[in-house]
């Protein structure tokens, strides 16, 4: 059975947290005659409901929002990209509004994508894929890279908190900033920067705030995926100095094996150099015994150690050591 419009398209809810982030974008009025006071609509702008892409959608007013559906008669209705045109010049009034009224604050306001880039459809060995890109890419950018990915739009939302000054990171229905402070801040920030300057990540849109991963992207988390290890989770035996350790059962990657693991984002004293016994008994006194997982392994050192993000209780080791943090 047909809807009203005619379509055999199911209709899907358009998620509430995409929702609720647009009508913050509209400062929850119409798009099209700014009215506020108002409980607006979300209208699919090309008519079909199950497109819940966000640049497919625009707030409404319900008056509005009846006229835009209107087909037939001598006059002409609103074409998907005059209302793009009237959603996005809307948004841009609302952001210089913002800024002009938020004393000492940030851009507090994301711009629904423009336009979205089509994939190239080339096959993979066209692509020269830079493997020491991967390896220079910090824990931070991997994980932004991995997590974009697997959005279903391969969006990546920047979002400032106009009074504590923190940022959200929001792709895949996750917000990747789980802390707070200018350092957090400062390190997610230099992770996007990494993306963008590497052309891993495109900007979309307006304000600087919407990203789109692009195909080398892909390609890149095609390659991490590849290279991850066999069997995340290992349990620690060994200790041997405040930032190595030996696992059970051992690891597998990258058609090697071996059983020490050396964590990434720290670098503890070495036998030797002052408070070497108190890394090390730290360590100990956290992961000995204990289960830990192993991501993003990126090389095997001189000494044959798995370098790669180790997490326990999930979180990063390296943030047990602030002290010893590269």
């Amino acid at each position: 059975m047909k809807n009203i419009k005619g379509s055999n398209s199911k209709r899907i809810k358009v998620p509430q947290e995409i929702v609720d982030d647009i009508l913050f974008c509209s400062d929850h009025k119409c798009c099209l005659c700014n009215r506020q006071n108002i409980n607006p609509e979300i209208h699919h702008i090309d008519g079909n409901s199950s497109n819940n892409d966000p640049d497919n959608l625009i707030p409404l007013c319900p008056n509005c929002h009846s006229l835009v559906g209107q087909k037939g008669g001598k006059g002409r209705t609103y074409s998907p990209n005059e209302l793009r045109k009237y959603r996005d010049d809307w948004f841009e009034k609302v952001i210089k509004f913002r800024e002009k009224n938020i004393m000492g604050s940030e851009k507090v306001i994301y711009g629904l994508k423009k336009g979205i880039e089509e994939l190239k459809q080339q096959p993979e060995n066209n692509y020269n894929l830079n493997y020491d890109l991967i390896q220079d890419l910090s824990r931070e950018a991997k994980e932004l890279l991995i997590e974009s990915s697997k959005d279903p739009h391969g969006t990546v939302i920047k979002i400032p908190n106009p009074v504590t000054g923190d940022i959200s990171l929001k792709t895949n229905g996750k917000n990747l900033v789980k802390e707070v402070g200018p350092r957090v801040k400062s390190l997610w920030e230099s992770a996007l920067q990494e993306l963008l300057d590497n052309d891993l990540l495109v900007e979309q849109g307006f304000s600087g705030t919407v990203f789109k991963i692009t195909q080398e992207g892909y390609q890149i988390v095609d390659n991490l995926i590849k290279k991850e290890v066999k069997m995340t989770e290992f349990t620690v035996i060994e200790v041997i100095d405040g930032d190595t350790f030996k696992v059970k059962k051992g690891w597998k990657w990258d058609e090697k094996k071996g059983d020490i693991v050396r964590p990434t984002g720290y670098d503890a004293p070495e036998e030797g150099e002052p408070r070497y016994e108190e890394a090390k008994q730290k360590l100990e006194g956290l992961i000995l015994n204990e289960r830990v997982e192993i991501k993003n392994p990126q090389t095997i050192d001189d000494w044959g150690r798995l370098v790669a993000d180790v997490y326990y209780k999930g979180k990063n080791l390296a943030d047990y050591f602030p002290e010893y943090k590269t």
